[in-house]
């Protein structure tokens, strides 16, 4: 995207498969401090000689180390948060199949008590030592400039985690237009198929047992399921779900062309289901739970419906409400369309990104924005 937008962009990656068959004290003081990455980032600094350091995921393979090493550089440093794993070892709020906030805001003992990451108590600990540390060395307070948080429900839970709420800003995630050049204008917010999809891994947090309940509750529907993991067997029964397994980009798009409505039963809390922006730019309703983030991206009553989670009679009743009501799919469908237009595009997280950037960068950093005719 930025680069689309004429910005010069230097990838600095490392991918945690490298780190098969290292050592576990290593990996664990690793996790904490890597220094072999943290000599490769002075070294691409030097050379690319960046305004602004924007990282994604620097756990495990890289670590926390990186916003230390932008700070002795001079260059800002601005960090994603794509999970809350600053604020929980496990890093998705969740434990047995359930919500969970143990941690946030104390030092994350309940973790290792029940082994939260890995099913690992070496491992929880190694994660919590990471915490704990950068904490106490204020890695958070100090060395990253800003956080991006991706829904204001995250940004408060990262806030009563112990992070810096004055260096915390929202950008939410963005898809490219699928409909870009026009071709499909014209079906949008229109009648398509009549089953309902479920994009995601099919895991308890996602609310697969849910699924599960309403599809059987409900023969006459027909549900289609992109995705795969442990709670597959909960569905593969079932007579009307058709598991189609993982799918590329286009084949999402695909069948989120041909579906009725998106269903997102999570029990857990998301952060900001890309899906849920997928199902947008293609004019596609959902019917999601009524919580966290959730609430931010699905309208109730616009673009889809907010139902309690859990609740299989709730969700049965408004999926077979929506079903009888002529257009009313179609209607939110065409609002969800809008909704995207109107906050998730690449041109609107752009101008975000770049506010963020250039705040950061009026602040810590001397230097204007690189761009290809500058």
């Amino acid at each position: 995207m930025l680069r689309g937008f004429g910005q010069q962009v230097e990838v600095f990656e490392r991918h945690n498969d490298d780190l098969a068959g290292r050592h576990a004290l290593r990996l664990a003081r690793d996790t904490v401090w890597a220094p072999g990455p943290a000599r490769e980032l002075a070294a691409a600094i030097a050379a690319f000689r960046p305004d602004v350091i924007h990282a994604h995921n620097t756990f495990p393979s890289l670590s926390p180390a990186l916003a230390w090493v932008a700070s002795r550089a001079g260059v800002p440093y601005v960090q994603t948060l794509h999970n809350f794993r600053l604020v929980c070892p496990q890093g998705m709020l969740q434990r047995d199949g359930r919500s969970c906030m143990d941690c946030v805001g104390r030092l994350p003992l309940p973790a290792i008590r029940h082994a939260c990451y890995r099913d690992s108590r070496a491992a929880t600990g190694a994660v919590a030592a990471m915490l704990a540390g950068h904490r106490l060395l204020g890695t958070w307070r100090r060395k990253v400039a800003r956080f991006i948080a991706l829904s204001e429900f995250s940004r408060g839970v990262l806030i009563a985690g112990g992070l810096p709420g004055e260096r915390i800003a929202v950008k939410p995630n963005f898809v490219a237009d699928p409909l870009a050049d026009g071709s499909a204008e014209g079906g949008v917010g229109l009648a398509r198929g009549d089953c309902l999809l479920f994009v995601g891994r099919l895991v308890a947090d996602k609310g697969i047992g849910i699924l599960a309940a309403i599809a059987a509750a409900m023969p006459e529907l027909r549900v289609r399921v992109l995705g795969d993991g442990p709670q597959r067997g909960l569905l593969e029964a079932l007579p009307n779900v058709e598991l189609l397994g993982e799918q590329p980009a286009e084949g999402v798009r695909r069948e989120m062309a041909g579906a009725a409505a998106l269903v997102l039963p999570s029990v857990g809390h998301e952060n900001f289901p890309r899906s849920l922006v997928e199902a947008g730019a293609l004019g596609l309703p959902v019917f999601a739970s009524d919580q966290g983030a959730l609430r931010e991206i699905v309208v109730d009553g616009a673009t889809g419906w907010l139902l309690p989670p859990g609740d299989v009679a709730a969700w049965v009743a408004a999926i077979r409400s929506a079903r009888a009501q002529a257009g009313e799919l179609a209607r939110r469908g065409a609002n969800a369309r809008a909704c995207y237009l109107a906050r998730w595009t690449p041109q609107r997280n752009f101008e975000r990104l770049m506010a963020i950037y250039s705040e950061v960068i009026r602040i810590e950093g001397p230097t204007l924005l690189h761009s290809e005719d500058s």
